[in-house]
């Protein structure tokens, strides 16, 4: 089952950190884990007796209909009581957006007047938007984050609850890390709704080659998956026998990008006639510290073991972060 509401972002809080308001971001592979999420979290805003606000696409517009109304909700009621909007994200960016940019002072009238009338009588306000993803999706990718940061801003002069939802192989696909944190720190949490089999199309590059990547975003969620896409890709290597070590060091890796390093990050097995290399690029310049095995200390032994279960280890420089990597003999 996918973490979906906002009663179960907690896992996260301590990935993210505090906002002033709930901003939750939602990456997702299917368009039916997005639904389904979106679904649940509007719920959440009926049975708070909240007013509802959809600026989405066409596609997903109908199908939140149809899953309000398949739920015992009638959209047309919610509507001509003033608790249900539901506008084309498309239109909508384009009553603020000048030559590709974002205008602030447009985008908090505009938006700003649709949630002040939805709030009307100190109504609590449930959002779901999409206008970020489709700027990102069009290349656009500082747009969106600007437009992210506008959110933040029109929150210090309206309450409202906001989710978004980027499509994971749009984002995944970029290859662009310090782009990717930033939209994820402009967000109270992150949530990512994807199952955890991997799928190929969302490897940078084949399991037939002897290298393959895959970006993964900072949420709880994430560290299953990484064990996962190492399962995977071993199977396909026909290197089983090193699965147990292989995922153990790269969910402790994985972990020192999400919970320490708050980051998104790339993680990358390659593989030799000797050994499995396992690489995690994240976007803090700070080394992991290793420090001695203590069996009473919660946390903080990751690297000892990622030291014990390797023949190598190490870290390296790059451009806007740092590469943690660790190599395994192959079998």
């Amino acid at each position: 089952m996918h973490v979906t509401t906002l009663a179960m972002v907690s896992q996260v809080a301590e990935i993210r950190g505090n906002h002033a308001h709930h901003h939750v971001v939602g990456f997702y592979a299917t368009d039916d884990e997005l639904v389904a999420a979106v679904t649940a979290f509007l719920n959440e805003g009926l049975d708070r007796d909240a007013a509802l606000v959809v600026v989405a696409t066409a596609e997903h517009r109908l199908a939140l209909d149809g899953a309000l109304v398949a739920g015992g909700h009638s959209t047309e009621d919610l509507t001509t009581h003033g608790r249900y909007q539901s506008l084309d994200a498309a239109g909508t960016l384009a009553t603020f957006v000048r030559d590709g940019t974002p205008d602030a002072a447009a985008f908090a009238s505009v938006i700003g007047t649709i949630i002040s009338d939805a709030g009307r009588g100190s109504r609590p306000v449930y959002v779901f938007g999409e206008m970020v993803a489709l700027l990102w999706d069009d290349g656009n990718v500082a747009a969106a984050i600007e437009l992210e940061s506008f959110w933040n801003d029109l929150a210090t002069r309206h309450d409202f609850t906001l989710y978004c939802g980027y499509r994971l192989a749009s984002v995944e696909a970029r290859e662009d890390l310090a782009s990717i944190k930033q939209v994820c720190d402009r967000h109270s949490n992150v949530l990512l709704l994807q199952n955890v089999v991997v799928d190929e199309r969302t490897l940078l590059g084949r399991t037939d080659t002897d290298s393959v990547a895959r970006m993964f975003v900072p949420a709880a969620a994430t560290l299953r998956g990484v064990r996962q896409f190492v399962t995977d890709v071993l199977a396909s290597w026909g290197e089983d026998r090193v699965t147990d070590a292989a995922g153990i060091v790269a969910n402790e890796l994985a972990t020192n990008a999400v919970v320490h390093a708050n980051s998104p990050f790339r993680l990358t097995l390659s593989r030799t006639a000797s050994s499995i290399r396992i690489a995690v690029c994240d976007t803090s310049a700070s080394p992991p510290e290793q420090l001695a095995v203590d069996p009473h200390r919660i946390g903080g032994n990751g690297v000892a073991f990622v030291a014990a279960l390797s023949h190598a280890w190490g870290t390296e420089e790059t451009p806007g972060g740092k590469t943690v990597w660790a190599e395994l003999a192959a079998t």
